[in-house]
């Protein structure tokens, strides 16, 4: 990308992340993977020996090892790296990572494959503020086979027949595709020897799912195959006519699953005033054209809303490499666990998480943390806790976090968050950024430690409190968030005793932050600042100002009259401006004020952070007085067909019309994006 300021009709300012035409740099006379991993965790003050590293193994590119005296895999791949003065050098891209024993870091450093010299270096780990699993107990066979295809068709024709392998103990296959060009209508067939037995699958546009559950009691022999067609010739708006799909099938039948899967979680946060009234509500997954099925399809009894759409193609705990439920709080888009007793990065391996053999996600939420004055006695005798006791509303706060996941995962894909862009999925089903390295992509959901450090807090540095983390490292590496308790800290911050798991904007925030480090410089640079320092603050707003307008878009706040654009009111028990020092939309800042000033003390990336929010935020409010004639932006229902993604951002709201331009401008940011360009 080449950006150009010009100021009167001059050129003021250029930069460029082009490459230009150089010959590809030399590969001969290398360092090895290990010798520069050694080199980048160096730079970043850990010492290692090649000795250290063990269980050398490659993966999907990537060299990945264990090193002596970090908990995490490391690892490192050789690339080709343009830079300024030097041309296109070879080095390794190399990732640094402790998530556990409080020294918490995780870095992306980039090292010169001749010499070993340091390159590049950039922090992956964002905060909010600046300053054992158990088995399911019914657990259900994996899916015998799985498969992938790729095709094309014409307006009026369908493509190919694609093959879809069974086996004896088949009883059900789901199928799902993609036309390239998202606006492009089509339906996906299920046929068994030649006819329809599946389908027409239709929830609009792409992505499109079919299901057949008859396999067990079809004639020995039966032939299966999957097949795209136009919805109609006036529906495909644009060539190329070409998608991309995946089938699983299953040994279990649909109907011997437990169905709908619920699961009860805050929409915005609990009760402000302290009061241990329960607002959850009860989402339930009736199918993926739940949200556009005409007529709707009734809710069952005990569900509030429906959660069913096509950008999560499959309900929320269905693991897609089988076809099968979790029956826990994992899934496609997300994984959510106890931490705690670890701040930061949770070994979700041995990591705690609900089971619920009925597919009812709905635990008991008592205000524990609040009702106790922040008492560690709330999680049970010391040295003793266990957090499969349930106790200080684990249950419920690992199940409000994967729901809140979920809700930010497939609203954010109908803005562009999608497996082409980079997003976080176990499976993309296909529909791989990058055509050349098949299922690179995949294996990378939204992982959540839910009461992050709460045993401890972290302490003496009291990391496990009042705040929240994002570590997004390169596509095909999961995202990381950690969410913690918040309670007053002697000589620092007086939060309320709440947790931060049931507070949507500091969720929504921090997984923001994975949306523009994916986006931005895809899929592996991020917002990585320059010498001015405005990405990474660019980075903080766009977080605050995305978690407010998903809240806003769904008219879910304010819950009792706090400021519905204040970031963390519940968590920190202030109404009017949450985390920040200002409300956005009443924030006396703008670019004047960059570089000078100094909200936190500490001159962290959040205070320029609020600078951006409130000029940003004015954009938005003048783009719905732009718009508002046609498409009034007090028309909730109108602003709940936009957030769930019914209707285009040209038929939404001014503010909807923002957001959107928002996402859209990440794919065209550089990295070290700053005040010029």
């Amino acid at each position: 990308m080449i950006s150009v300021g010009v100021v009167d009709g001059k050129v003021a300012y250029v930069s460029s992340s082009a490459a230009g035409a150089a010959a590809a740099p030399a590969t001969t006379g290398l360092i090895d993977s290990g010798a520069a991993w050694l080199k980048a965790a160096a730079n970043v003050g850990h010492t290692a020996a090649s000795a250290d590293i063990t269980g050398v193994q490659n993966e999907r590119g990537w060299t990945l090892f264990s090193v002596d005296g970090l908990d995490e895999q490391q690892r490192a791949r050789l690339v080709a790296l343009p830079t300024p003065t030097q041309g296109v050098k070879a080095a390794y891209e190399t990732v640094v990572y402790q998530g556990t024993g409080g020294g918490e870091f995780a870095y992306t450093v980039f090292v010169d494959a001749q010499n070993g010299d340091i390159l590049f270096r950039t922090n992956r780990l964002n905060h909010l503020d600046g300053t054992a699993s158990a088995a399911p107990a019914a657990a259900l066979p994996m899916a015998p086979t799985a498969g992938e295809f790729t095709g094309a068709y014409t307006p009026t024709a369908c493509g190919p027949e694609h093959p879809i392998d069974v086996d004896a103990d088949t009883e059900s296959i789901y199928v799902f595709a993609t036309a390239v060009v998202p606006a492009n209508d089509i339906v996906v067939n299920i046929l068994r020897n030649g006819e329809v037995v599946g389908g027409p699958g239709d929830t609009g546009t792409s992505p499109e799912v079919s299901t057949y559950d008859g396999v067990a009691g079809d004639p020995a022999g039966s032939v299966y195959e999957a097949q795209v067609c136009p919805f109609d010739a006036a529906s495909q708006v644009a060539p190329p006519y070409t998608y991309a799909g995946s089938y699983v099938t299953s040994n279990v039948a649909a109907s011997g699953v437990p169905f709908p899967p619920r699961w009860k979680y805050f929409l915005a946060n609990p009760p402000l005033n302290g009061a241990d009234t329960d607002t959850r509500i009860v989402g339930c997954f009736t199918g993926a054209d739940g949200q556009t099925r005409v007529p709707p399809r009734p809710l069952p009894a005990g569900c509030d809303r429906e959660e069913g759409n096509a950008a999560a193609r499959l309900p929320w705990d269905v693991d897609p490499t089988t076809g099968q439920p979790t029956f826990t709080t994992s899934g496609n888009a997300a994984r959510s666990v106890e931490a705690w007793f670890s701040p930061l990065a949770p070994p979700v391996g041995d990591n705690y998480s609900p089971v619920s053999p009925n597919r009812r996600y709905i635990y008991p939420w008592e205000d524990t943390w609040r009702n106790e004055k922040c008492n560690p006695a709330a999680f049970g005798t010391p040295g003793l806790e266990d957090p499969e006791s349930g106790r200080n509303d684990i249950n419920a706060a690992i199940t409000s976090l994967f729901a809140n996941h979920n809700r930010m995962h497939d609203w954010s894909y109908f803005l562009g968050f999608t497996e082409n862009n980079y997003n976080m999925q176990v499976s993309n089903f296909g529909n791989d950024a990058d055509g050349t390295v098949p299922g690179l992509g995949d294996k990378d959901p939204e992982i959540g430690g839910a009461q992050a450090g709460a045993v401890t807090g972290g302490f003496p540095s009291f990391l496990g409190r009042d705040n929240a983390n994002q570590i997004t490292l390169n596509d095909g590496i999961p995202g990381i968030t950690n969410m913690y308790l918040w309670q007053p800290l002697p000589a620092a911050f007086y939060a309320s005793c709440t947790d931060g798991d049931f507070d949507q904007s500091v969720i929504g925030h921090e997984y923001t932050h994975a949306i523009s480090n994916r986006m931005v410089g895809g899929p592996d640079a991020g917002l990585t600042s320059g010498s001015d320092g405005q990405a990474r603050a660019m980075g903080e707003s766009y977080s605050d100002l995305t978690a407010v307008e998903y809240l806003n878009e769904y008219d879910y706040v304010p819950t009792a009259g706090e400021n519905p654009f204040a970031v963390g009111p519940y968590v920190t028990g202030s109404d009017e401006r949450g985390i920040r020092n200002y409300g956005m939309n009443v924030s006396p800042l703008n670019f004047s004020d960059v570089q000078g000033y100094d909200g936190s003390g500490v001159g962290s990336p959040h205070d320029d952070g609020e600078i951006w929010s409130a000029v940003n935020f004015q954009i938005r409010q003048a783009m719905i007085a732009r718009y508002n004639g046609g498409f009034p932006a007090g028309n909730n229902a109108l602003q709940k067909r936009c957030a769930d993604g019914i209707l285009p951002a040209d038929k939404c709201p001014g503010n909807r019309r923002w957001m959107q331009t928002v996402f859209d401008a990440y794919l065209l940011m550089p990295p070290a994006v700053s005040m010029l360009g």
